[in-house]
């Protein structure tokens, strides 16, 4: 008997375990936010794949040491033994990019080093020693940033794309072609308008394209720098708005301008990084400890008030305009429920977002270095999905670690500075489905978007962004009711209120022609009814018979056009009781 109840123990455990979903293997719960702030649990967009490291990538294999460091390789000196197991490794990695052929390059800062890998995340080449345009040897100083820009038909011909590096310490920008070999150099913009004192330290570029070139640098205030192809410096765009308080600003008033000089300077966050998106750009920033209420105040803004002035993460047009939509419950900002971070200081606070990659469909996500989130939105701003977490399981990031984002093809790959590794996510079945809703949306096939929409919501009922997308696709084929319906059980005032409004012009354009016919009928029914009550009421006014429940009724339309004669008659003849009265008042 035991030896039976326990092979049925054993059966029910392992249909238990053949049950679980596959996202259930995630070292991490994905989730997005209700409209009260609370975490909703969603099926896992992406899941861990691999980890990437130096051995992996190749980095220390022999042939590759004994190309790219001959004179290390070999050597029997202790300086040139320790260089070497350095080179071996990535050390400090800042950055990481992928082309349009999928081939992954790193900003190895602390080996002044690119790292250029294929699609299968295995070594390629290396951008370290370069022959400068004055033909003199060369090399880089702590780059922080790299950008790839493809290949583009420009009428007849094919214009190659470039490696950008930014090479931070030397404050420069270096560019190479495809293949690594060298092009030219940027050097350090010349005007008068960098404010005296400030330092051009690039760390990170981003191309438009037209091939406008956006500079992050770490020690500019001002904004972003503008060049052009040719590296000529055209001005700054997009400068954050200062904080200054109103106790600040009454002060200021009372002061001699000694005074001011001596007092606290105010000046614009530095952003931190860039990239790229067709015309537009994205941007990210951290505030600073003075900036940080500014920044949490911004996360609370109602939706017709949502600005870009404190936001952490911005997206901007050639000009410096701000144009991210902001139509989600929250503005996008990383982590909204930062109080249940309160108990430990090192994760208390908004989130540090320190990289933004653009995915498909117009999705873009960004970072959280102090959780180690990622958060991805659509375009209109809304959460697609939030996951991520802290340790050493495969698909944790290390404790301040994650550095950096981006896509490849359908996967995503998030740069741990402190394991000098990256992680390969893959996209899982529900995010294909959500991907391939955007898709049908943004080609504007509202009858196949519906159908994923709906195929999301069998596998997460609580996603308000789908029932906003299966109320647009209804809406694109005019049943507005349908579509309001979604509406409201997402909260979407705005697409609610756009629906609303439509669907009034077309009662109003169905039945306009009703509305004239209806007040004639009215006022004609409003005569011919007066006419009655008058002759009714002028029969009991001589009658001397019992007055009717309805001629009682009636008589109150002879005291509205005859006020004086009826009440005179309420009050002597007793006309009107107190039963018709009530029926009136009721």
């Amino acid at each position: 008997m035991k030896r039976i109840t326990a092979i049925i123990c054993i059966i029910f455990a392992l249909v238990m375990a053949l049950s679980l979903p596959v996202s259930a293997g995630a070292p991490y719960q994905t989730y997005t936010y209700s409209i009260y702030g609370t975490a909703l649990y969603s099926p896992d967009a992406y899941t861990p794949a691999k980890t990437i490291d130096s051995t992996y990538m190749g980095l220390d294999s022999p042939a590759v040491l004994q190309k790219y460091y001959p004179e290390l390789y070999g050597s029997t000196k202790s300086d040139d033994i320790k260089k070497l197991e350095a080179k071996k490794t990535l050390s400090s990695p800042a950055d990481i990019e992928v082309d349009a052929d999928k081939n992954i390059y790193i900003a190895d800062s602390g080996n002044n080093r690119i790292i250029v890998l294929d699609r299968y995340y295995k070594f390629k080449f290396i951008i370290e020693n370069f022959i400068n345009g004055e033909g003199v040897p060369d090399s880089f100083s702590a780059p922080q940033g790299v950008y790839i820009t493809p290949d583009k038909r420009v009428g007849k011909e094919i214009v190659k794309g470039k490696i950008y590096v930014c090479d931070t310490n030397a404050s420069r920008i270096v560019t190479f072609d495809h293949d690594g070999n060298f092009i030219d150099i940027i050097p350090e913009p010349d005007s008068e308008l960098f404010e005296e004192g400030s330092l051009y330290k690039p760390v990170a570029v981003a191309v438009d394209q037209y091939d406008r070139i956006y500079v992050v640098s770490s020690g500019t205030t001002e904004g972003i720098v503008v060049l052009t192809d040719k590296g000529e410096f055209t001005g700054f765009i997009g400068a954050q708005k200062i904080v200054i308080s109103a106790w600040e600003k009454l002060w200021r008033n009372f002061q001699t301008e000694a005074q001011r000089e001596k007092s606290q300077t105010h000046v614009p966050t530095e952003f931190n990084n860039i990239t790229g998106s067709g015309d537009f750009i994205y941007v990210t920033i951290i505030p600073s400890k003075e900036q940080e209420n500014s920044f949490k105040s911004a996360l609370s803004q109602p939706l017709g008030k949502r600005t870009g002035d404190y936001a952490p993460v911005k997206m901007l047009n050639a000009a410096g305009d701000e144009i991210m939509r902001r139509n989600g419950f929250y503005p996008p900002s990383g982590e909204i429920d930062i109080a249940k971070y309160t108990a430990s200081a090192s994760l208390s606070g908004i989130s540090s977002i320190v990289d933004v990659a653009v995915g498909p469909e117009k999705t873009w996500s960004i970072i959280d270095q102090k959780r180690s989130k990622v958060f991805t939105y659509d375009y209109d701003g809304n959460l697609l999905y939030a996951f991520g977490d802290m340790g050493r399981q495969l698909g944790n990031i290390s404790s301040k670690g994650l550095r950096g984002v981006t896509y490849q093809g359908n996967n995503m790959l998030l740069l741990d500075t402190t394991a000098k590794t990256f992680t390969v996510y893959e996209r899982t079945e529900y995010g294909n489905v959500l991907i391939q809703a955007l898709h049908n949306q943004n080609e504007r096939n509202y009858d196949r978007a519906l159908e994923d929409w709906r195929e999301i919501l069998k596998r997460n009922s609580n996603f308000d962004t789908a029932y906003i997308g299966i109320g647009n696709a209804l809406y694109r084929n005019n049943k507005l009711d349908e579509a309001m319906e979604n509406y409201r059980a997402a909260y979407d005032q705005e697409n609610y209120s756009v629906a609303y409004k439509d669907m009034r012009k077309d009662w109003l354009a169905n039945y306009i022609l009703l509305i004239p016919v209806a007040v004639v009928a009215i006022c004609f029914a409003w005569v011919k009814f007066n006419k009655y009550a008058q002759k009714v009421n002028k029969k009991a006014a001589t009658s001397k018979e019992k007055k009717t429940f309805w001629e009682e009724f009636l008589y109150v339309f002879h005291v509205i056009f005859h006020p004086f004669d009826g009440f005179w008659d309420l009050k002597h003849e007793k006309r009107g009781s107190v039963r018709a009265a009530t029926t009136i008042l009721g």
